[in-house]
């Protein structure tokens, strides 16, 4: 009867590893698939002459859009069933990515990032000076 019992829970916990290997298996390749796909998406949108510059969600339905089509940036309303031409805009009149408001370049994720991970470890060691 003891022997019994022993094999059960060796049993159970094979079971528990199989099922936490095709758990960790399958969250691998959905992975892999997802930045797959997205690096495709992005080359096929890379060679293309129109670009979603920006997007602002004015209600459940209804957006303004900033496009570039070729040389040309148009600002565009879309709702449910219809688009329509709000007005054509210049480069100048534009805050490309590129740019900020205060004409720095924006921060990369690893940058904030990194900042955020230092400021959080400093944290940390204050919190451990403190219990000393």
């Amino acid at each position: 009867m003891l022997l019994l019992a022993k094999t059960s829970d060796f049993k159970s916990v094979m079971q528990f590893f199989t099922v936490f290997a095709l758990f960790l298996f399958v969250c691998v390749i959905t992975y892999y698939t997802t930045k797959f796909t997205a690096s495709y998406q992005k080359g096929r949108m890379r060679s293309s002459n129109i670009e979603l510059l920006e997007a602002v969600r004015i209600s459940g339905n209804k957006y303004i859009q900033i496009i570039r089509i070729g040389r040309r940036y148009l600002a565009v309303a879309i709702c449910k069933d219809q688009v329509n031409l709000l007005c054509e805009l210049t480069e100048e009149e534009l805050l490309l990515h590129e740019q900020t408001p205060d004409g720095t370049a924006p921060a990369e994720f690893k940058e904030l990032f990194d900042k955020i991970a230092s400021k959080m470890k400093t944290k940390k060691q204050a919190d451990k000076d403190e219990e000393l």
